[in-house]
């Protein structure tokens, strides 16, 4: 690991580049350096059966590659195998996805698994992940649109919002599978299987998905306070009883 030790101006000793510290994950093929930032997390690291390598499927882990490979690539199939059977499913359909899922060990980016998981096995558990999966990948795209934004004046920013709502909550189809489905298949992974190409990983995010993912789109209430919420934008009551009773139209009257 790259870690540096520095001896500050103050007296203090200082570490830094510890982004590194926790292992990779199997790198998925033709995702160049994904090895740099697609790490096991700390829950998953601490209740392995052997010691992990911070060097495993880089240049600096020439020596003793093969067997830290081996060890890594092990501990990466755990998450499929073992902790998503040990998830709660109660606390999985409160809505505590990310707590219940971080305290497994289990990153953000395998919310595809689990729906690929649960989808079949229990449709409420299936339901909530998807409704997960929906909302954390329209934030994206609405965080990505504001980053646009090169001014500070509010109107602007609040025009972005009622415009995303507004497709969020609308009928337009096409507009869920351009954006929203691409957004999804760009930050999850859906396959169980390691060392799988990206274009292998979109085609499964495809088939797991099939054409009933779009039934989210009923959920209007839940779309909107859910992708609210992660945006950390606050709407008054009256806006929950607009949206309730008028749906889309509600951004378009104001």
């Amino acid at each position: 690991v790259d870690i540096e030790g520095h001896q500050g101006r103050d007296g203090r000793y200082y570490i830094v580049d510890t982004a590194r510290l926790f292992p990779a994950a199997t790198p998925i093929k033709n995702i160049n350096g994904c090895h740099l930032y697609k790490l096991l997390r700390p829950e998953l690291v601490k209740t392995n059966p052997v010691p992990l390598s911070s060097d495993s499927f880089s240049f600096f882990g020439r020596l003793n590659k093969d067997e830290n490979n081996k060890e890594t690539n092990e501990a990466t199939k755990r998450i499929f195998l073992e902790q998503v059977c040990k998830l709660d499913k109660q606390e999985l359909c409160k809505g505590n996805i990310k707590e219940e899922m971080h305290k497994n060990g289990i990153n953000i980016r395998f919310l595809g698994t689990l729906y690929a998981y649960f989808k079949d096995k229990d449709q409420e558990v299936g339901n909530r992940i998807l409704l997960e999966l929906v909302s954390r990948s329209c934030c994206g795209i609405l965080f990505k649109k504001m980053r646009k934004v090169r001014s500070n004046i509010d109107s602007k920013c609040r025009e972005i919002v009622a415009d995303f709502f507004n497709l969020l909550l609308g009928e337009n189809n096409e507009y869920w599978e351009k954006n929203v489905k691409k957004s999804i298949k760009n930050r999850f992974y859906f396959s169980q299987v390691l060392k799988v190409s990206k274009k292998s990983l979109f085609k499964i995010a495809d088939e797991v998905l099939g054409g009933d993912w779009l039934d989210i789109k009923s959920q209007k209430i839940a779309l909107f306070s859910t992708c609210a919420e992660k945006a950390c934008i606050q709407f008054e009551t009256s806006v929950l009883n607009g949206i309730n009773s008028k749906r889309e139209d509600y951004f378009k009257d104001k």
